[in-house]
């Protein structure tokens, strides 16, 4: 899993369509090859996959104090 630093990537997505992946995009997955690529030429790096907290513990979050 990588995202974008510097410049855009073109994504195709599963219907056929090019998403632009910029560095305001999230982290997205290509095949590894692909990956090490980019990150080699600096125009992305790698990342965590992005977990979305559950219904639970967004219910439970504490509102900030001050």
């Amino acid at each position: 899993m990588i995202r974008m630093i510097k410049g855009t990537y073109g994504l195709v997505a599963n219907n056929g369509a090019v998403i632009a992946m910029t560095p305001r995009s999230g982290p997205f997955e290509v095949n590894s090859e692909r990956e090490a690529e980019l990150v080699a030429i600096g125009v992305a790096e790698y990342a965590k996959k992005p977990t979305r907290p559950t219904r639970a513990k967004r219910k439970n979050a504490k509102e900030p104090e001050g």
